[in-house]
């Protein structure tokens, strides 16, 4: 160092040389530098590994519109020229030996035309287009242009997501097809709710209009037939002296039977056409229901014996209703036939009368008779019906003996109920609102057998 100094005062040039032991350093970089290699080693083995197991195709293609790389899976969708899937291969050469395999029947019809727009819209580098092999299978692509300007392409099989498409597509059909027949079918209903109100209304007006005309017909019908019972009932009692001849008797006497049998009937249609017209008046009046129900025994009690069919009563004494008697009287009677009518010989017929806990008075006509079974009592209680049963034995009848003894009741504010069974018998139960009832003064009841 002194020299350099001196040589430096003395005006003399100086070279100074320096030395540094760089072997360390050098070993440094070139163990970084291997194992960055190594490392973009196993990151672009991982890289290829991941395009060749991926599921989808993937191409890329250079500047120049070859075949730069391909996985394993783009053979799939190439497969009558996978051969061609090297690289080096031209794009265009390879669209056109797809489409001369018949792989692309779209193509079928202008191949030269379908290669051309095919290479063009690959080289725009902005294409996603779906496609339809002849294997049956619906390809979906999608190319992009790279940085060095090549072109990058992916193929995925979407068959599945194109089948799950078309059977939304026809269920959606379906639905809207589905819906525009019952849109159809709501407009038949509507039409059909129309023209059943219109036929409801006309078949209320007809029946109206039938029920007004057997009310009117009232003073008509019963006019004549009271002259013939009158006429007959005086032959039959010879009023006027010896009709002469005992069969003209026995004329007179069966002339009688029927018309005051047919005046029954007419008196029950116009009764029920009355109250279906709604001009059936009532006409109450308190009266003692325990002799109401014993006057209607005594009358029937000829026709019972005939039948060999035994009819009592038990009611409490003195039971007051306010109600109409004689239509009372006549539900009675009807009831009262009716099970002399279906109960065999030997059997029994029980009328009762009584305040239930609610206050209401409770009729009830019980008979053994044959019964009537659970699914036909619904069709007994209308107008003009009779069930045909083999137990039953044959009777004529109108059938109204039922349906208008229940619109009497319920023309008071009643119930009318009744339970049956098939070879047991039948009980009829009339309810009448307790404030139509009076209690009986006493504690004693009427029976009669």
């Amino acid at each position: 160092m002194l020299n350099v100094q001196a040589a430096r005062s003395a005006g003399e040039a100086v070279r100074v040389l320096y030395c540094c032991d760089v072997t360390a350093q050098r070993a440094a970089a070139l163990a970084a530098k291997a194992e960055a290699e190594r490392r973009a080693e196993t990151l672009y083995r991982r890289f290829a590994e991941a395009i060749e197991n991926m599921p989808a195709s993937l191409m890329l293609c250079d500047e120049e519109d070859r075949i730069v790389l391909c996985n394993s899976a783009t053979k799939s969708f190439f497969p009558k020229v996978a051969h061609l899937l090297v690289p080096g291969t031209r794009y265009e050469d390879l669209m056109r030996a797809q489409v001369q395999s018949g792989f692309i029947p779209d193509a079928l019809d202008d191949p030269d035309k379908w290669v051309r727009d095919r290479v063009r819209r690959h080289r725009d580098g902005n294409t996603m287009l779906t496609r339809h092999y002849a294997d049956g299978r619906w390809i979906k692509i999608v190319e992009r242009r790279t940085s060095d300007g090549g072109i990058a392409g992916v193929r995925i099989d979407i068959s599945e997501l194109k089948q799950k498409e078309e059977e939304l597509e026809k269920k959606a059909r379906e639905i809207l097809e589905y819906a525009k027949q019952i849109q159809r079918a709501n407009a038949e209903l509507a039409q059909a709710q129309i023209q059943l109100l219109e036929a409801k209304e006309h078949a209320e007006k007809a029946n109206h209009a039938k029920s007004e005309f057997l009310a009117n017909m009232s003073h008509e019908l019963r006019t004549p037939l009271n002259a013939v019972i009158g006429f007959s009932e005086m032959m039959k009692l010879e009023a006027l002296g010896p009709v002469g001849s005992p069969t003209y008797l026995e004329y007179a006497k069966d002339i009688h039977e029927s018309g005051v049998h047919l005046l029954r009937v007419i008196n029950d249609m116009l009764d029920l056409s009355k109250i279906e017209a709604g001009r059936l008046e009532l006409h109450p009046e308190l009266f003692d229901v325990s002799t109401a129900i014993e006057h209607c025994v005594q009358l029937m009690r000829d026709r019972a014996a005939k039948a060999n069919v035994s009819l009592s009563m038990e009611a409490l004494r003195d039971l007051g209703l306010v109600a109409d008697e004689r239509m009372i009287k006549q539900v009675l009677f009807n009831l009262i036939s009716n099970a002399i009518k279906f109960t065999p010989a030997g059997g029994t017929i029980q009328l009762s009368a009584g305040v239930e806990s609610t206050g209401e008075l409770a009729i009830s006509v019980a008979d053994t008779g044959i019964g009537i079974a659970p699914a036909d009592l619904p069709r007994v209680m209308e107008p003009f019906v009779q069930i045909d049963s083999a137990l039953s034995r044959k009777h004529t009848g109108t059938g109204l003996g039922l349906p208008l003894a229940k619109s009497m009741v319920e023309l008071h504010g009643g119930r009318f109920e009744m339970k049956s069974e098939v070879g047991i018998g039948t009980t009829v139960m009339l309810h009448f609102p307790a404030n139509r009832c009076q209690p009986p003064s006493g504690h004693g009841t009427v029976s009669a057998a």
